[in-house]
This record gives structure tokens, sequence and C-alpha cells, in this order.
């Protein structure tokens, strides 16, 4: 039980920190921004506080270790970590094939192999050793075993116990991230990529009734073959912002249940991702995290609209 609510506090601790540095990135460019992800902010710490009072309720059974997820989701890490540093195919293709491939093939088990393939989307940028992704890999398959029964069905969460395990391991190995900077406007082009990507995943998977992995690794894959291409070199930092809203739609429809929420989560994706584009650049899962964190936080702004009649946007 105890297990269960280190890995709560470890997934939103970090969770927040990532969006507490976007929101003071935002302040120092734009009050306007600012003032609205303060919003997102207040919603998050709202999902958090109703996440431990929802897992406080649940029965406390004995959480069973299974290590059989550990090693597929090692095993996704591995395989990404291969085809993105040693093949060159870069981070996207490599975790989208993943994906594909494990979705595929071995359909049981796509989701903690997918997971392992966000903690090997690390940039060959970033200063590291083979040993750290072993190190990695099996830090973000015991989170992945730990957080089962958190945050259920929130987009994200995959990347966020990824992105967890990549920060501590900065800390143990004392290397830094990638100072990254966007350097496009904040435009409609940027919010609609943002919204194309929730929208499809949700649609494939609710609609058409896809595999939740196969829908958001073919995006991705389509995003970073075919974005580069229509934008030229605007689109790389495209098609790495459709992937990340594609984690977004992987929530289930109990938290992403009407358009308006589809489109205030892609909203603030687009937002926290230019704004978080300076901050843990080059470790995997950040793109989970951001996706994560939106959810969370339109869903707490969400429930505190709903509950004094201020704002009609249903549960």
């Amino acid at each position: 039980m105890g297990l269960k609510y280190i890995s709560f506090i470890i997934i939103s601790f970090f969770t927040i920190y990532l969006f507490g540095l976007s929101f003071i990135s935002s302040f120092q460019d734009n009050i306007y921004v600012f003032l609205v992800l303060l919003f997102l902010i207040l919603g998050i710490l709202n999902s958090i506080i109703r996440e431990f009072f929802l897992i406080s309720k649940k029965d406390k059974k004995f959480l069973k270790f299974n290590f059989e997820d550990i090693f597929f989701v090692f095993l996704g890490a591995f395989i990404a970590y291969v085809l993105n540093i040693y093949l060159k195919q870069g981070a996207i293709i490599a975790a989208s094939l993943v994906g594909i491939i494990s979705s595929s093939f071995l359909k049981n088990k796509s989701i903690p192999i997918y997971t392992g393939a966000f903690a090997g989307m690390v940039s060959p940028d970033l200063y590291h050793d083979f040993y750290h992704i072993i190190i990695v890999s099996l830090i973000t398959g015991i989170f992945y075993v730990l957080s089962k029964d958190v945050f259920k069905g929130i987009g994200g969460k995959l990347g966020a116990t990824a992105f967890v395990s990549w920060v501590l391991l900065s800390f143990i190995f004392d290397f830094s991230f990638i100072k990254g900077e966007f350097y496009y406007d904040l435009d409609f082009v940027v919010f609609f990529i943002s919204f194309l990507g929730v929208f499809l995943t949700f649609f494939l998977q609710y609609y058409l009734n896809k595999d939740l992995v196969a829908s958001s690794s073919i995006l991705s894959l389509l995003g970073a073959l075919i974005f580069p291409v229509i934008f030229f070199e605007k689109g790389v930092d495209l098609s790495i912002l459709f992937m990340a809203s594609t984690f977004a739609g992987m929530s289930t429809d109990k938290k992403i249940n009407n358009f308006a929420f589809m489109v205030l989560v892609s909203f603030f994706v687009s937002i926290i991702f230019v704004y978080s584009y300076s901050h843990f650049g080059g470790g995997g899962g950040k793109l989970g995290t951001i996706s994560f964190g939106c959810v969370l936080g339109v869903k707490g702004i969400c429930n505190f609209f709903n509950r004094h009649n201020i704002f009609i946007l249903k549960k």
C-alpha cells in the first residue's frame, strides 16, 4: 500500500515541477499566458488531491510486483534506444515503431513495452552512457508496476513514469538536461497540430475501436514522416508536439468525454510544449508528462466549474 503512495507522490511532484518551471518561463515572456497557466496549475493540484482521496478509499489489497511487466518495459526501452541511437532513426520513429510492433505481435504486453519506449527516447545530444539506459529502464519498469492503480485512465501517465526515471537518474549521476529553445510563434498551426493529435488518437481508439498503443504510435510515425516535408524545419518540432498530443488522446472516455474538454486539453498541451521547451530537454518521457499534466489540469478545472455551476463541462 505504501509503495503505491510513493509512486503517486513522486509522479505528482515531478509533474508539478515541470509545469511550475513552464509557468515561470511564461511569466518572463507573456503575462496573459502566465495567467492562463495559473488556472492549469490549480487544476492539476485539484486533480492530484482528488486522486489522493480516491486511492485512499480503494481496497487496501497487497500490491503484486509483476516482474514480467518490468522485463517488457526494459525490452521496449532497449529496442527503442537501439533504433533511436545506434540505427539513427530518431526518438519519435523509434518509439512509434516499437509501439506498432508491440501492438501487432504482443498486444497483451504492448502497454509496458510502449512505456519502455518512452524511456528510450533519449536525445543523442544528451550526455549519457549505455548503462544509463539500463538503469533508467529498470526504474521505469518499477514505477510502471507501482503506479498501475494510480491516475488510471489519464493519458500521458506512461510517459510520466519514464520522465520521473530520467530526472531521478540525473540526480544520481549528476548530469544536465539540454536547454533548448522554441524559435516559432505560438500560432494557429501549433494549436491545430496539438488538437489534431488529441482528436485523431481519441477517434481511432473509441470510434474505430483501434488499440490505444497502435492509435498513438501509428499517428506519431505518420507525423514524423509527413510534417517535416510540409512544414520544413518547423515540421520537426511540430511532429514532436503531435506525438505529445496523441498521449493525451490515449485517455479513457471517462476522462476525455466531450469535444470542449478535448479542445482545452490540446490548447494547454501546445502552450506547455512551447514553454517547457527549455526544461529537461533530451530525456525520455517529457512529452507524456506534458499531456499527463494537461489532462489532469483540465479535469481539475472542470471539476471546480461543475461543482460551482460556473461553467458547463460535464464530468
